[in-house]
């Protein structure tokens, strides 16, 4: 298994510098770009997602509905929160 390092760093909303490091910290390579990318990518059919909003919206429903009477605040800020996710 190969394990590598990279120090990126950033200043303010711009990234500064890119290396490649040693385990002991040296710097081995500097990059103008480097393209990095997860190690697993997740994906689910459309009908799994379909299943998973359906699901989320049914238990967004129950939990509206249970604090509605208590707290309408909380019923309001939890089904903007969940519509904003879903999104």
């Amino acid at each position: 298994m190969n394990d590598f390092a990279y120090r990126i760093e950033l200043w303010a909303t711009k990234w500064k510098s890119l290396a490649d490091r040693s385990a002991a910290g040296q710097v081995k390579q500097t990059y103008v770009r480097l393209p990095i990318y997860p190690k697993t990518h997740y994906v689910m059919t459309p009908e799994m997602r379909e299943r998973a909003m359906a699901s989320i919206l049914a238990e967004l429903e129950c939990g509206v509905r249970n604090s509605k009477g208590r707290q309408a605040g909380r019923a309001q800020r939890l089904h903007q929160r969940t519509m904003f996710d879903l999104k």
